[in-house]
């Protein structure tokens, strides 16, 4: 359903299907037929995107591309601060939780980058930062979230700082998800692996050797 909400708002694009032959179309029919193939052949890891993958991250589902625009960048805005400590006290580093709040930031300027941007329907490597950003952005902040409130919440509490890098994230970046036309690519689950094995990596690597 929420790809049919996508792709009403999209000029309507021939399916594989329908597709004429190219011979008697111009350039861009031959184009896109290209990319259609190319995109049916690639591998899991493979960033390749369709044409209309490509458009979904300039479009909004449910509400007005500017409502989605606004809503990024107040998040953007409240998530600076995330990024901000991190290059004031890089010792925070070790710590996947400052990772992970300093990736929502970057998520939510990229998106708010993207949706102001009028679809061209060509792949770029914005595209491609903003795909692997939103999929550990993803896994990530739900990852956090669900680790802190089993194992921590009753130790520690949850102040206001503490809520907006354990709770407020996850739930700010799963909205967003549902607004926006962004694709979702369920094999690239392997970014959110390599994201956590880096960040405990960094980790172990700051705690002093036992005695």
């Amino acid at each position: 359903q929420h790809k049919n909400l996508c792709n009403s708002e999209m000029a309507t694009l021939p399916s594989t299907r329908a597709l004429p032959n190219p011979d008697d179309q111009g350039e861009d029919e031959t184009l896109l037929l290209r990319n259609r193939k190319n995109v049916g052949r690639r591998m899991p890891h493979s960033l390749e995107m369709s044409s209309e993958e490509v458009e979904g991250f300039h479009k909004s589902r449910f509400v007005p591309s500017r409502f989605l625009l606004g809503y990024r960048t107040l998040f953007a805005v409240i998530y600076v601060w995330a990024i901000i400590n991190i290059v004031v006290d890089p010792g925070k580093l070790v710590y996947l939780t400052h990772w992970t709040a300093a990736l929502t930031g970057i998520h939510f300027v990229l998106g708010a980058i993207l949706i102001s941007k009028n679809p061209v329907g060509k792949m770029s490597s914005l595209h491609k930062l903003a795909l692997v950003v939103q999929n550990v952005t993803t896994g990530a902040t739900l990852g956090v979230h669900v680790l802190y409130m089993i194992l921590l919440y009753h130790l520690m509490g949850l102040d206001v700082a503490s809520a907006f890098v354990h709770v407020v994230n996850a739930y700010a970046v799963l909205l967003d998800k549902v607004l926006s036309c962004a694709p979702t690519k369920y094999e690239h689950v392997h970014h959110v692996g390599i994201y956590v094995m880096v960040g405990n990596a960094l980790h172990c690597g700051d705690r002093p050797p036992n005695k």
